[in-house]
């Protein structure tokens, strides 16, 4: 069942450039299971956001390096034309995923994050952002929701990625969108065959073109976790996320095994994320240095 909230009762206290929220005090009662409509105003209105670490082995060069993973999942105000957060109220709430990705390659440090919205109503993708920076420069890749497609473009240091636009039919799902789709009504996931956009922290790694591929999708569903697979047969490529079936369905894990590497080095490796801690935080106000030992409790340090 989707969780539908009525826009026109759900007032948002935003400060200008500010990451705060305030509490929805309504919820539109229409189609909406009371337990549902209640335990989402309770996890996700509450006026912070959550805070989860992961601990990271992460494929890169035909190795396995250390690292760590932060996902950041809080509701905001949207403003639909201009696909940002709204300043003003919004048009409408989505659920925003900031997931940073942090390891090492010898000398050099990798820093990664990509950026998700999805619409609370109906958990549809609305924009994803990534960017990666390493020594040898960065990139920045955007895709815009235009109801008939994606509207991507991409900025490259590398000479063959470029500066370039691109655009990817509306019938290819994100698999971007996938973690939020798990945190609001795991129901919609898709399964089957159908085409994907790989994530787009993969197809930086991988310096493949942003085309959507073949994928099977599969639900194994336990007794407490639930894990949703996808394979790509012409990647070689298979993820795989665990998450609990009680609400708010906190994703605890995740595998992602393909082929890594260049020439001799080229290997199947897999990449693995570990939960280590949980915090609903309102991280925006928490930003003194008296705050840091909030870094040793979600283990950052």
């Amino acid at each position: 069942m989707k969780i539908s909230f009525l826009s026109s009762c759900l007032f948002f206290l935003v400060a200008f450039f500010s990451c705060s929220l305030s509490s929805i005090d309504q919820a539109n009662p229409h189609d909406l299971d009371t337990n549902v409509q209640r335990d989402f105003k309770s996890y996700w209105l509450q006026g912070t956001a959550e805070i989860t670490t992961y601990d990271l082995s992460q494929a890169r060069y035909g190795e396995l390096r250390k690292g760590n993973v932060v996902n950041v999942f809080v509701v905001e105000p949207w403003n639909e034309e201009r696909q940002v957060k709204s300043d003003s109220g919004g048009d409408s709430q989505v659920l925003k995923l900031n997931t940073t990705k942090k390891f090492l390659t010898g000398v050099y440090p990798y820093s990664m994050m990509t950026s998700v919205f999805s619409d609370v109503e109906n958990a549809a993708c609305q924009k994803v952002t990534c960017t990666s920076q390493e020594w040898c420069g960065h990139t920045f890749t955007q895709l815009n929701n235009d109801d008939d497609q994606w509207n991507g473009q991409q900025f490259s240091y590398f000479e063959l990625e470029g500066d370039d636009d691109f655009s990817i039919g509306s019938e290819t799902v994100l698999e971007d969108e996938i973690w939020n789709t798990i945190r609001l009504n795991p129901e919609d996931l898709p399964t089957g065959e159908f085409t994907m956009l790989p994530s787009t922290m993969y197809l930086r790694l991988s310096h493949l073109d942003f085309e959507s591929y073949p994928v099977k999708a599969q639900i194994n569903k336990g007794h407490s976790t639930t894990t949703y697979a996808l394979n790509y047969p012409s990647l070689q490529r298979i993820i795989e996320i665990t998450f609990s079936n009680a609400y708010p369905h906190v994703i605890d894990h995740w595998k992602e095994t393909y082929s890594d590497g260049w020439g001799s080095n080229r290997k199947q490796l897999t990449t693995e994320a570990k939960l280590l801690k949980r915090e609903m935080i309102d991280y925006w106000n928490k930003n003194s240095n008296s705050d840091e030992y909030l870094r040793e409790e979600l283990g950052l340090d």
